[in-house]
């Protein structure tokens, strides 16, 4: 069955093909919500569900996958003028993005175009995530439109950031608002013997003038561990994935 077929497939089914789930993003001294990370979930009437981690590697390797991120960023911004109607005060809500986005054009452009069409006025509330892969890239032009972005007041993080195949010294370069680190990092701060070496790292990202989230963290000790370390918001483990509609209500237990 082809990529056609399996969506008309889906759709026949009564299956909403893409859903955008919510998962907090908590401050670490308060514990309460910050800010909420999206997860585009698709749903298949052949495959089941699939997450990013299974239908990211793929769909990033060719155009369509800048398309898949533009729809996801259009809906995720009713999802922001949902909050902002609401006097919900999460500072952000992210959208995950491929890394040509920035590579391969201009992603300033894009957004502006897509902004102007669906009538968006509240990028302050958006941002975008781009995996760790985009420090291999050309540093002046990732910059330049990291800046872009800046400059209309979206945005950026990198994530996956700190695993054993990421350049991290070059993060000095890039102009993030934050670096989510990789799951594995945050697991070494709880192990003593390693402690060290993973608050260097979030010192030395701060020191870039990045603010740092850690994912993968439950436990208090761990949780009280990255406020010592200047790491200002953590991302629970395991992942809780609610629909916006049920986290934005209270009912998810998000505070």
């Amino acid at each position: 069955m082809d990529k056609s077929e399996l969506l008309r497939a889906t759709l026949e089914s009564g299956v909403e093909p893409i859903e955008i789930k919510l998962v907090p993003v908590r401050n670490t001294l308060t514990r309460g919500v910050m800010a909420y990370r999206t997860v585009a979930q698709l749903n298949t009437q052949s495959l089941g569900v699939l997450l990013p981690d299974q239908y990211g590697p793929v769909a990033s390797r060719n155009a369509l996958c800048v398309k898949l991120a533009l729809s996801n960023i259009a809906e995720i911004s009713e999802i922001i003028e949902y909050a902002s109607e609401n006097g919900i005060k999460a500072e952000w809500f992210s959208a995950a993005c491929p890394v040509r986005m920035i590579t391969k054009g201009s992603a300033a452009e894009l957004l502006g175009g897509l902004f102007e069409d669906i009538g968006f006025s509240d990028p302050t509330r958006l941002c975008l995530e781009f995996p760790s892969q985009v420090l291999f890239e050309d540093r002046e032009k990732a910059a330049a439109e990291l800046n872009a972005l800046r400059f209309m007041g979206i945005k950026t993080a990198i994530c996956d950031f700190g695993d054993e195949f990421c350049p991290v010294g070059r993060l000095s370069g890039f102009p993030f608002d934050y670096a989510i680190l990789d799951r594995s990092v945050t697991l070494r701060l709880a192990q003593e013997e390693t402690t060290r070496s993973s608050a260097a790292l979030i010192a030395f990202v701060r020191g870039c003038g990045i603010e740092v989230i850690a994912e993968g963290a439950a436990d208090s000790n761990l949780i009280s561990e990255l406020y010592r370390a200047d790491c200002g918001g953590y991302i629970p483990e395991p992942d809780n994935l609610l629909s916006w509609q049920k986290a934005l209500s209270g009912r998810g237990g998000y505070r």
